[in-house]
């Protein structure tokens, strides 16, 4: 952050970083009104009302001094990267041939509500079970 033409995309990347459980809600989520981030936190926080306020005032005072994007400065693709770039095409190709016997694998993740409610959880889990696992 010591460029002082480059620190705002910093920022925004090192954000993006800090408040990952969030950007997991919504990819956009620093370009959203203050209720709909104070919803995201509580749920993701699950933390008091004070608490909650707190975090979404630091959450969004960063993003107002952030942009979120690609740096223009980072378009330009080092020698060395494209050097990286080019052995890591030639590695793909290697392992394609070797690919016999290897399975693929799915993972869904579920955001699940903060509730005591039991029958909330016990229908969620009806439904993959009736729906996902055959």
């Amino acid at each position: 952050m010591r460029d002082a033409t480059d620190w705002q995309y910093v920022l925004g990347e090192r954000i993006k970083e800090l408040y990952k459980d969030l950007y997991n809600i919504d990819t956009e989520i620093h370009q959203k009104n203050q209720d709909e981030i104070k919803g995201a936190v509580n749920r993701v926080t699950g933390k008091d009302k004070k608490s909650v306020d707190r975090y979404v005032l630091t959450f969004s005072s960063l993003s107002n001094m952030a942009k979120f994007g690609v740096s223009p400065k980072t378009t330009k693709v080092p020698e060395s990267a494209a050097n990286t770039k080019e052995k890591q095409k030639k590695d793909e190709h290697s392992v394609k041939g070797s690919l016999d016997g290897i399975s693929l694998n799915q993972n869904i993740q579920i955001q699940l509500p903060m509730t005591k409610d039991t029958a909330v959880y016990n229908a969620i889990f009806q439904s993959i079970r009736e729906n996902l696992l055959d």
